[in-house]
């Protein structure tokens, strides 16, 4: 911001030594430095935009760079979660299948077993003597 106030100010006494030592009309010199002041004043204006939006640019960098860093530690986190959860699913997938099988087994020992007992029943009986 001082930069520009010091170009216009440095500039305006140039162009008025020089207008002076030239001996052209005190008008027409005085219309030419106000007319040098405005397009040094334009230059300080862009500038100082230029400066502005250098600042708000670092800024959004700045910003965008720690948002970044936070949504990649949260995708990281999300993808240790699904991770987990896939291995979880596959554990559960493996102990349904095994318990299934388990059932299918139970089932049949209990079949097996309950023709064996019908077997005894029909069989002779356990009081009676045979000579």
């Amino acid at each position: 911001m001082k930069m520009p106030l010091l170009i216009t100010t440095a500039a305006s006494l140039a162009l008025l030594l020089g207008a002076c030592s030239t001996g052209n009309t005190g008008a027409e010199a005085g219309e030419r430095i106000s007319q040098r002041a405005t397009e040094i004043g334009d230059y300080g204006s862009a500038w100082s935009d230029g400066q502005k939006n250098v600042k708000e640019g670092q800024q959004l960098v700045e910003k965008s760079g720690s948002r970044l860093a936070d949504a990649e530690k949260d995708l990281a986190r999300s993808r240790e979660r699904v991770a987990v959860a896939e291995r979880q699913i596959g554990e559960a997938r493996a102990n349904r299948t095994k318990g299934q099988q388990l059932v299918q087994d139970g089932t049949g020992q209990m079949q097996r077993a309950e023709a064996d007992y019908a077997a005894i029943r029909t069989g002779p009986s356990a009081l009676r003597q045979e000579n």
